[in-house]
């Protein structure tokens, strides 16, 4: 794109004072630093300004410098960047519009033993073997994690409802236990997931 450059967490602009960048830039995402930067051109004084999506709390951090950052936290492409490079006099001299598409980021982008993340149904990305637990939202929220084979697999939890709110099934580890609160006339009684079906602890079908 003329005038525009960024890689991971830089963006620079060019000295094409007063044009208005129509397409998204791209090459930044959310929890990165980011570090804004004027080539082609300086100026005695900077006016930046940083507009975002609706509940993003990101700031620059000082809007006078002539470089700033940023860390952006929501991944949106309404996030907009623009600079007023003013003369000695305060008059402006040129004014720089930058349009940023910024994507969420990727759960590979985290390192570290253990780190908990939600992963929207659209945006399927799992963690590495026993790196991560995740709320996997494609499944109803279901706490998942890789095991050493790699295969993703809901985390068993103790919990309890009614035979209709019974855990998806899918990956569910054998011996995942639920109390079924529809069971026994309403008393309840625990079940477990045998790989196959739902049983009883006499092994009878639930």
């Amino acid at each position: 794109m003329p005038g525009i450059s960024a890689q991971q967490g830089v963006t620079t602009v060019n000295a094409a004072g007063g044009s208005s960048f129509a397409s998204p830039q791209t090459g930044i995402t959310t929890g990165t630093l980011v570090t804004l930067a004027l080539v082609g051109a300086t100026h005695d004084a900077y006016l930046w300004s940083l507009a975002g999506p609706a509940g993003s709390e990101a700031v620059l951090s000082d809007v006078a410098a002539a470089g700033p950052t940023f860390t952006p936290t929501i991944g949106s492409d309404a996030w907009l960047v623009i600079l007023q490079g003013l003369d000695a006099d305060g008059v402006v001299e040129a004014t720089y519009l930058l349009p940023l598409s910024i994507p969420q980021v990727a759960l590979a982008y985290f390192v570290g033993p253990l780190a908990l993340a939600y992963v929207a149904p659209a945006t399927i990305d799992t963690p590495g073997i026993g790196q991560f637990l995740y709320q996997d939202l494609s499944k109803a929220g279901a706490l998942s994690a890789k095991d050493a084979s790699a295969v993703t697999r809901q985390v068993g939890i103790v919990r309890s409802g009614t035979t209709g709110a019974r855990p998806a099934t899918t990956n569910l580890d054998i011996g995942t236990t639920y109390f079924d609160t529809t069971l026994a006339a309403g008393a309840g009684k625990p079940i477990y997931w045998n790989g196959t079906i739902w049983v009883l602890a006499d092994g009878t079908a639930a």
